[in-house]
């Protein structure tokens, strides 16, 4: 909000202003010629209105956010921000003894968000599993539906004495929840391997399309193994590790 020359209040974005003629923000009413912005601003007013049930209450609580420096944006991102449950993965997955680069790609997964070929269709490229070649190429192929992966997961889980099959990242971060054993050295083991496989599939994907690496999973199985082993012994240094 601004002042005009005429001591008057304005409102306004590039190229279009409003008079409110004295009046407030907190009673102005938008105009069908009105721009996107300022219908969108008055929408946000109206929200934050209806948050508190009163104009008063909602100024008062919106004083919060100001400081002698000004605005705290920080206080109003936090308002605003959309919530969401938190999830039980959240809590298992961001592990110190997990590298954060392990974390991040099993985060994306569990959210669905790695780009895999399937979300890509639009650049109109091929969309088939890089690794098998034989299917499209969507996160619950990649990870467990393609030959390629279900036989480092399989090698993995006889490692671990894993005996349940593995069909998602969610349903194998709970089983990991729920199965929660006694030994320390188990339960990490098997986080470890479980964030490790998914990164590692996701980077032997990515070297495949990128590089033209030859899939391997033989190779991928031992990269894996030797990862979690050396993690393992930088917690563990005076256990014996008899995986």
């Amino acid at each position: 909000m601004e002042h005009s020359p005429q001591g008057r209040h304005t409102l306004g974005t590039v190229g279009r202003c409003v008079y409110l003629k004295g009046g407030s923000v907190w009673d102005w009413q938008p105009k069908k010629g009105d721009s996107p912005l300022l219908q969108r601003l008055a929408e946000i007013r109206n929200r934050i209105i209806n948050a508190f049930g009163t104009t008063e209450a909602a100024i008062q609580h919106m004083a919060g956010w100001s400081s002698s420096k000004g605005l705290d944006t920080s206080q109003a991102y936090e308002y605003f921000r959309p919530k969401r449950a938190k999830q039980p993965w959240q809590t298992v997955i961001w592990k110190a003894f997990i590298p954060p680069k392990y974390s991040f790609i099993l985060w994306l997964g569990l959210r669905g968000r790695l780009s895999t070929r399937d979300r890509l269709m639009f650049l109109q490229e091929d969309s088939s599993c890089s690794l098998c070649i034989n299917m499209q190429e969507t996160a619950k192929h990649l990870f467990f539906e393609c030959p390629f992966s279900n036989f480092v997961w399989t090698n993995i889980r006889q490692w671990l004495g894993i005996r349940r099959h593995m069909s998602t990242l969610l349903s194998a971060v709970k089983w990991l929840i729920k199965e929660k054993t006694r030994s320390s050295v188990q339960n990490k083991a098997r986080l470890i391997a479980l964030a490790c496989t998914v990164y590692s599939l996701w980077r032997h994907r990515n070297e495949v399309i990128f590089e033209g690496k030859t899939p391997c999973p033989e190779e991928l199985v031992i990269s894996i193994k030797i990862t979690v082993y050396r993690i393992l012994l930088s917690l563990f240094p005076h256990e014996l590790i008899t995986y």
